[in-house]
C-alpha cells in the first residue's frame, strides 16, 4: 500500500482534501519534521483519508450512490457505450436522476429490510436513513399509474414502509400520453416483483354509440382495450359526428354552436348537460373560446378558457381545454378540433390523446379536422355522422 501512495507538502488539486495539512507542514518548515519524516507522516494522511469512508459505512452506501453513477458514467464514456459526448455534461438529465433515486431508494430498502437496523434507526450510524424513513407512508397509491415509467414507479413502490409494504397503482395503458410512460404489463411486474393485478373490464360511463367507437380506436391502433358494456346496459344514443375542411376557427365555432343547438333541443327544455372543446395545444385555447364567444352573441350560452387544464366556470359553460389536460374528466358532449393538427404535432401519441379524449364524452362526441380526417383514421370514417338533427 504505501508504494501506491504519493504526498506532496504543498497544496494541489490533487491534495486539495489536505490543504490545510499541507500548509501546516509548509510552515513548519525545517522546524519540524525532515524531508523523509514529511513522507511518512504525508502517507498516513493519505491512509486515514482512504479510511474515512469507512468510519460511516450506511452514508456511503445510501448517499454514495451519485458519486458512484458520475465514476460509471465516466467509464461508460470513455468506452463509447451508452452515452455520447456531447450528451454527457456535469449535468444529469431527469431520466437519470429518476435512476439515481432509484438506486439510492433501493439501497435504503436493503438496510431497511433488516430487523435489527430498524431497532437502532435513531442512532447517528444509521442518520443517513431518516430522511428516507421520514418519507415513507403506511400506503402508496398511485392514478394513472402508466403516464409514470418503470423506474418513477419503482421509486414510489419503494416508498412503501416495510411494515406494510402496500402499494397500489391504477391506470390504463391506452391512456399512456407520455412517451416515457409504462407500457405493458411486464412493467409493472418489473416495479414490484410478485404484484397482484386486477384488470377491469367493464366500462360505466359511455354510450353504447360511443363505447363502440372507443373499441374501434383502439382495434385501429392495436391497443388493449378490451372493455365491455354490461350486459343490462341500454344506453343507446347518437353517433359521433365529424366535420372537415374547418381551417379558420370562427367557422369551427359556428359549427359547434349548431351542434350544441342540436343537443339543447335533444333535452327538450332540460339543462344544458357539461359540454368540453378539446383543441391540439395551449395556444389555441384561448383564440378558440373567443371565437365561441363570438358564435354565441346570440344566444345565452359562453365559453371559457380553462388554460393550463384549471377547471373553472360552472357546468353550463362550454369549456375549452388543451387535451394534455383532459385526464381524468369527463363531460356528456366533447368536441376534438383539429384532430389532424394533433396527428401533425403529436405523431407518436396521436393515438393516446385521440383515445383519452374520445373517451371523455359520455353521449355526444364531435370532431373536426382543418383539413382531412388523418389517413390513419380513415378506417372509421364510415362510422361519423355529419349532424345530430335527427338521432340515429
Amino acid at each position: 500500500m504505501t508504494n501506491s501512495i504519493e504526498y506532496s507538502p504543498r497544496p494541489t488539486s490533487s491534495t486539495a482534501a489536505f490543504s490545510l495539512a499541507a500548509q501546516v507542514l509548509e510552515w513548519l518548515g525545517d522546524r519540524g519534521f525532515s524531508e523523509e519524516d514529511r513522507e511518512a507522516v504525508g502517507q498516513r494522511l493519505l491512509l486515514v483519508r482512504a479510511l474515512r469512508r469507512f468510519s460511516n459505512p450506511v452514508r456511503s452506501f445510501v448517499r454514495g450512490v451519485p458519486a458512484r453513477y458520475v465514476r460509471f458514467r465516466r467509464a461508460r464514456r470513455s468506452e463509447e457505450k451508452w452515452y455520447t459526448e456531447a450528451g454527457s455534461g456535469r449535468l444529469a438529465n431527469d431520466f437519470e436522476i429518476d435512476v439515481i433515486l432509484l438506486a439510492i431508494l433501493r439501497s435504503a430498502s436493503v438496510l431497511l429490510a433488516d430487523q435489527r437496523i430498524n431497532r437502532v434507526i435513531d442512532e447517528p450510524a444509521y442518520s443517513a436513513l431518516g430522511s428516507i424513513v421520514g418519507a415513507q407512508r403506511n400506503q402508496i397509491l398511485v392514478d394513472e399509474a402508466t403516464d409514470f415509467s418503470p423506474v418513477q414507479l419503482g421509486c414510489m413502490r419503494l416508498l412503501a414502509s416495510h411494515s406494510t409494504n402496500s402499494f397500489f397503482a391504477c391506470g390504463d395503458f391506452d391512456q399512456r400520453i407520455t412517451p416515457w410512460g409504462s407500457k405493458r404489463r411486464s412493467d409493472l411486474e418489473w416495479v414490484s416483483p410478485g404484484i397482484e393485478i386486477r384488470p377491469v373490464s367493464i366500462s360505466y360511463r359511455q354510450s353504447r354509440q360511443l363505447f363502440d367507437f372507443g373499441r374501434a380506436l383502439a382495434a385501429l391502433f392495436e391497443t388493449q382495450g378490451d372493455v365491455e358494456l354490461p350486459d343490462e346496459t341500454t344506453n343507446d344514443a347518437v353517433e359521433p359526428i365529424l366535420v372537415t375542411g374547418t381551417p379558420d376557427l370562427d367557422d369551427v365555432a359556428r359549427w359547434l354552436t349548431a351542434r350544441i343547438g342540436e343537443i339543447e333541443d335533444h333535452m327538450k327544455g332540460e339543462a344544458l348537460p357539461t359540454v368540453a372543446v378539446l383543441v391540439h395545444e395551449e395556444a389555441v385555447v384561448r383564440p378558440m373560446t373567443d371565437a365561441l364567444n363570438r358564435a354565441f352573441a346570440e344566444t345565452n350560452l359562453r365559453a371559457i378558457a380553462c388554460v393550463d387544464g384549471r377547471i373553472i366556470g360552472s357546468d353550463d359553460e362550454i369549456r375549452v381545454f388543451d387535451v394534455q389536460h383532459i385526464k381524468g374528466l369527463e363531460f356528456e358532449a366533447v368536441f376534438f378540433v383539429g384532430v389532424d393538427k394533433l396527428a401533425a404535432a403529436k405523431p407518436l401519441l396521436f393515438d393516446k390523446y385521440l383515445y383519452v379524449g374520445a373517451t371523455r364524452a359520455a353521449t355526444y362526441l364531435g370532431i373536426t379536422c382543418e383539413q382531412d380526417l388523418p389517413a390513419r383514421l380513415s378506417g372509421l370514417a364510415a362510422d361519423f355522422a355529419s349532424n345530430w338533427s335527427e338521432r340515429t
